[in-house]
């Protein structure tokens, strides 16, 4: 089975974007981003340590520990694109 979660905790999403889905024993976290923090705009250090942020608090609230993860990915889009939308 699987279930879409949205966390409370977390900026709120978009659309039928859902911050984690679980599916058996498994939990797949993706498409965090700065948005709807404070940090929204700041440099690329800050906005990632804010997404680190929102992992861990994922990871406690299901309460897995960051040992737990498999596999990680960051993708970073620069300035130039990000004001430009693509």
């Amino acid at each position: 089975m699987v279930t879409r979660i949205n966390y409370a905790s977390l900026p709120q999403v978009k659309g039928s974007y859902v911050h984690a889905t679980k599916h058996h024993n498994l939990l797949y976290i993706s498409g965090l981003t700065s948005l709807g923090t404070e940090l929204q705009g700041h440099d690329v250090e800050s906005q990632t340590l804010m997404i680190l942020q929102q992992i861990t608090s994922i990871l406690e609230q299901e309460k897995w520990q960051k040992s737990d993860l498999i596999k990680h990915s960051l993708a970073t889009i620069p300035a130039n694109n990000a004001k430009q939308g693509g």
